[in-house]
């Protein structure tokens, strides 16, 4: 993979991450007060990966941008349909995507 690629793969990680941080954002106010606080403490990750991917981006001379494909990007992602009709089901494809996430970080 050359640089251009990678860094095309990389924004699509941050792209990822903005979308994860954008969907916790729903939570804050919530009625429940350890979804608000569990949710947060999500954000605060999710702004710790946006910023690591920034730098990394930057050190390879380019500039962070978000990126769209056409699609279902966490579907297809995941190889997935995907159904999201309670909190448990919305929890449950937020740690596939985690994972999913982890492991394309770590085959860059």
């Amino acid at each position: 993979m050359n640089d251009k690629e990678l860094i095309k793969e990389i924004n699509k990680i941050l792209t990822l991450e903005h979308g994860h941080l954008g969907m916790y954002k729903d939570f804050l106010n919530f009625s429940e007060k350890e979804i608000r606080r569990t949710f947060r403490r999500f954000m605060e990750i999710e702004i710790e990966h946006i910023n690591k991917l920034e730098i990394v981006i930057r050190n390879l001379g380019a500039k962070p941008s978000l990126i769209m494909e056409v699609g279902d990007v966490f579907g297809k992602i995941l190889d997935i349909t995907l159904n999201l009709t309670n909190t448990p089901n919305v929890l449950e494809t937020y740690s596939k995507i985690e994972k999913s996430l982890i492991k394309d970080i770590q085959n860059l």
